[in-house]
């Protein structure tokens, strides 16, 4: 009989150390392509950057975020940034994939990228389409050397590289800028 205890306790020790194995495996961080080993992420999160009078200023929102250690970058998967929240008509843009800098003052949005101006009534008073732009989130500034469209009431802009100073509401085109004016009957 002590043969059988002695052979099902080795047997449940051989079980258990299978599992935890397996167990520590899964949740180690995952070494990517690139070497680079993640410390943590977070899915579906919202961060909210208050001002001196502790009104929202400043919203990231992404559908997953990635932080590495080595550089105390993040690398953000459908990222959503909105400015000038506690203004009537706040500036948001979204992009497919982002990229924060360590001083959390840079913000990298790749691929397609759609920069809007609400209307407070669940419209847009401008739309901006391009790729690949750069935020500098104190100056509230956007940049891209890619080919953009701006939309608005008053027509398009077209143009290669931008420039978008959202605390100012301008927006400028850099070279090969074509507009189209549409007359509204009154």
């Amino acid at each position: 009989m002590t043969r059988w205890v002695l052979g099902g306790l080795l047997a449940l020790g051989v079980i258990g150390s299978a599992w935890l194995a397996r167990y520590l495996e899964s949740s180690a961080p995952v070494r990517r392509a690139d070497g680079r080993e993640p410390d943590f992420y977070m899915e579906d999160f919202v961060a909210v950057a208050m001002d001196a009078q502790g009104l929202p200023e400043r919203e990231l929102q992404a559908a997953h975020l990635v932080h590495f250690a080595d550089s105390d970058t993040q690398e953000l998967t459908a990222p959503r940034l909105c400015f000038a929240l506690a203004e009537p008509n706040p500036w948001c843009v979204v992009a497919e994939r982002g990229w924060v800098a360590a001083d959390q003052e840079t913000v990298r949005l790749l691929g397609d990228v759609h920069l809007w101006q609400r209307d407070g009534a669940g419209g847009s008073v401008v739309d901006v389409y391009t790729r690949d732009v750069t935020v500098f989130t104190p100056s509230e500034e956007a940049r891209t050397d890619a080919p953009a469209r701006i939309v608005g009431r008053w027509g398009e802009a077209t143009g290669v590289g931008l420039i978008a100073r959202l605390a100012q509401h301008q927006i400028d085109l850099l070279s090969q800028v074509r507009t189209r004016y549409e007359t509204q009957n009154r």
